[in-house]
């Protein structure tokens, strides 16, 4: 009878966590991005942080999305509303562009590096650092350096083929 204690136990500390914890955490408000013939859409929730850019073209504004109105088709940001109708871009960031471009500067300086070494190490006096080594490790640092700041972003822009709409997924009890 005492062998099964510690199971018994188990089940019921297990049992009591799982009575407590939300089985499923729902968002129900999203801002859409739609593609012209394409069913991927991708769905922006409440608490996201975007970049956008406005009708009146004067740079690119950060925010974190507080809430919706759907009746006036507002953005709710912390300091204004945003109408969907006046977004006419928005931007992302692009995290493997910097990765990359690290990798890049690694692999330069790593060349650079094991061509010295062994060029110190080897005990023949005709090899030596070649201008070769020196041009694939400039090559790779200023590769890695150019590209994060050429590609970093990803800019969708609003119009023929791609659109903004709010949806509302809940469901009211009152018909």
């Amino acid at each position: 009878m005492y062998r099964h204690l510690p199971l018994i136990s188990f089940l019921l500390l297990s049992l009591s966590f799982t009575a407590t914890l939300p089985a499923q955490t729902v968002r129900e408000q999203y801002l859409i991005l739609e593609k012209l013939g394409s069913a991927k859409t991708i769905r922006i929730p409440a608490g996201a942080e975007i970049t956008y850019s406005l009708r009146d073209g004067q740079g690119w504004y950060t925010g974190e999305i507080q809430g919706f109105r759907f009746k006036d088709s507002l953005l709710v940001m912390a300091d204004r509303y945003v109408k969907v109708s006046d977004i006419t871009a928005l931007r992302y960031n692009r995290a493997w562009v910097v990765s990359v471009g690290k990798q890049l500067m690694y692999f330069g300086a790593a060349w650079s590096g094991f061509a010295l070494i062994g060029t110190l190490t080897d005990g023949n006096p005709d090899t030596n650092y070649r201008l070769s080594d020196a041009i694939v490790t400039a090559a790779a640092v200023t590769t890695g350096l150019v590209l994060p700041r050429v590609f970093r972003y990803r800019k969708v822009k609003m119009g023929n083929r791609n659109r903004l709409r709010l949806l509302d997924l809940r469901i009211d009890a009152t018909p």
